[in-house]
């Protein structure tokens, strides 16, 4: 073949393609543009997109409380009347129930616990004024709420109900039920007695606290009363389940009646028999010690509430075989000063 001939069917063959090209762009849809010039860089640009929003953690849901039992001045039940609201918040770390009436006014609050179980409540009137506080105290490792109390002189961290003591001393009295076993009725007594002292004398870790509060507890003889408003402070021992709510599941719980502010009456329950039972003195520690039971009690009797700091007294929970908590911690010793 000829270079001419070559010639000619290479231009054939280019002017064939032109052809083509053309055909091609010309059936094309204006919608569907055809490749890109090779002649200029194509740049693309992802769409623009909203990270997603963190997941929020749903509140918490307001804890089952048992019922309360038959006993003079018993409280309604910690849970929504008709028509009424509850509600769990979480304030400083703590969840809070709030309970509401069905016009919107505040009927209890309560602390609840790493588990969830409710440590106290607090009731109040359609006015606002606080009227009956019930605390409880449990014992550590029965649930997931770890250790107890490590009484010291540690943390300076306290809290207080809205209430006052107004008269001293607050004169009180010992049920006639029987002591926990392996207990001598004496030996109970002496132990409630060395507890109030603690608060009498303001007694704590920290040496350097004087005592600078006129609280001042004054026994005055048995009583075969039981718990519940009668006007008769009283510390009995038995089974707080029976006065369920709050109480239900504690070692001891307290319950404190007040009226304009000014507390009027404060019964204490002790659980009589238990898993490895109470210990009293200097002798052989099995089980929980009876005189640090009624220290923190007390405290609750005086109006001051739960501390989630475990080196003072009033932490909610207490470990078996442990003595530190028969005196006050800083806190304690603190507010004592501070309130009385």
């Amino acid at each position: 073949m000829t270079r001419e001939r070559m010639r000619g069917i290479a231009v054939a063959v280019a002017t064939a393609l032109g052809v083509i090209a053309v055909a091609i762009s010309l059936f094309q849809d204006d919608d569907e543009p055809g490749p890109p010039s090779t002649s200029a860089p194509v740049t693309v640009t992802a769409p623009e997109t909203t990270p997603p929003a963190a997941p929020v953690a749903p509140p918490p849901e307001p804890p089952a409380v048992a019922g309360w039992g038959d006993f003079p001045g018993a409280p309604p039940d910690l849970a929504a009347p008709p028509g009424g609201t509850e509600e769990v918040t979480v304030d400083g770390g703590a969840p809070v129930l709030a309970v509401r009436r069905a016009d919107g006014t505040l009927l209890a609050t309560a602390s609840l616990d790493a588990d969830g179980a409710v440590t106290d409540a607090h009731f109040f009137d359609r006015s606002g004024d606080l009227t009956l506080v019930v605390a409880g105290l449990r014992a550590a490792g029965a649930g997931s709420a770890g250790s107890g109390a490590r009484v010291r002189c540690g943390s300076s961290a306290s809290a207080r109900s809205d209430f006052r003591w107004t008269a001293f001393p607050i004169r009180w009295r010992l049920g006639t039920a029987p002591a926990p076993p392996g207990i001598r009725r004496a030996q109970a007594l002496l132990s409630v007695r060395r507890a109030r002292g603690t608060w009498n004398a303001n007694r704590s870790h920290c040496r350097t606290i004087p005592d600078a509060s006129r609280a001042r507890f004054t026994y005055v003889g048995s009583s075969g009363r039981r718990t519940g408003r009668d006007g008769v402070n009283l510390v009995e021992f038995g089974d707080p389940g029976q006065l369920g709510g709050v109480c239900a599941g504690t070692v001891a719980c307290t319950l404190t009646w007040i009226i304009a502010g000014r507390a009027v009456e404060s019964d204490i329950r002790i659980r009589r028999v238990r898993p490895n039972g109470y210990f009293t003195g200097s002798g052989r520690r099995r089980g929980i010690d009876l005189q640090s039971v009624m220290v923190h009690e007390s405290g609750h009797t005086l109006g001051f509430d739960h501390v989630s700091n475990p080196t003072v007294a009033m932490f909610p929970r207490i470990s078996e075989r442990t003595v530190g908590g028969r005196i006050l911690g800083r806190g304690d010793a603190l507010v004592n000063n501070r309130t009385y």
